[in-house]
């Protein structure tokens, strides 16, 4: 029996069903590689970010999950239905929890224009561990080619993960500290992979990102 579409959003704006909201915990201010001038601002600053490298002061990591979480209760508010961990999602049959979902119209409310909007419940995945040990980016991270005392988190999932239409490309970044970010990803991805054989999943080549690579011409 062919399995269920699952992976499918070819717009921004076609009904939600399925959202991986981030996660502050473990987040870093992570130390300088090649690309760090296109991100870090005026130079005069590079000394004090190179400071400040290492895990975030936790308050800040507090108050940002804090807002996190707010966003997972708006979402639960608004009938949506939220999984706390990948393995809330990895565990289901994902085909009956992501039941095919559009948005309608009622004929009967109590609205000006006599009409009310019918929410339909969403999926909602955060980024975990597989074990009950919290995520942690303060460990360094190496390849042949570089190192990296610290990585950034996993607050961003849209910054590594974009769905084209049946298709979820893994970007590669050409920031160290974010080389191996997608791995955090792939339990869900192979849950999604695993129940939807229409589901195409590309993991273009990665650069190498030695030291050498980077040019300041460009």
């Amino acid at each position: 029996m062919a399995s269920s579409t699952i992976v499918n959003s070819w717009t921004e704006w076609d009904s939600l069903e399925l959202i991986c909201v981030g996660t502050a915990h473990g987040i870093c201010y992570p130390d300088e590689t090649p690309a760090f001038p296109s991100v870090a601002g005026p130079p005069n600053l590079s000394p004090y970010l190179q400071s400040i490298a290492g895990p975030r002061p936790r308050r800040r990591i507090q108050e940002a999950q804090a807002q996190l979480d707010h966003l997972v209760d708006l979402l639960r508010a608004e009938s949506i239905t939220v999984a706390c961990s990948i393995d809330d999602i990895r565990n289901e049959d994902i085909g009956e929890v992501l039941t095919r979902k559009q948005t309608s119209i009622t004929g009967s409310s109590h609205t000006t224009d006599g009409r009310i909007l019918q929410k339909n419940k969403i999926d909602v995945c955060r980024p975990t561990t597989l074990s009950n040990e919290q995520l942690r980016f303060d460990q360094q991270l190496a390849t042949p080619n570089f190192v990296s005392k610290y990585q950034l988190g996993l607050a961003c999932p849209r910054d590594v993960l974009i769905t084209l239409g049946d298709t979820i490309v893994e970007a590669p970044t050409a920031i160290h500290y974010r080389y191996f970010e997608t791995e955090y990803y792939k339990a869900l991805l192979y849950s999604l992979w695993s129940r939807d054989s229409n589901m195409k999943w590309l993991q273009p080549p990665k650069p190498t990102c030695s030291l050498t690579l980077p040019t300041k011409q460009i």
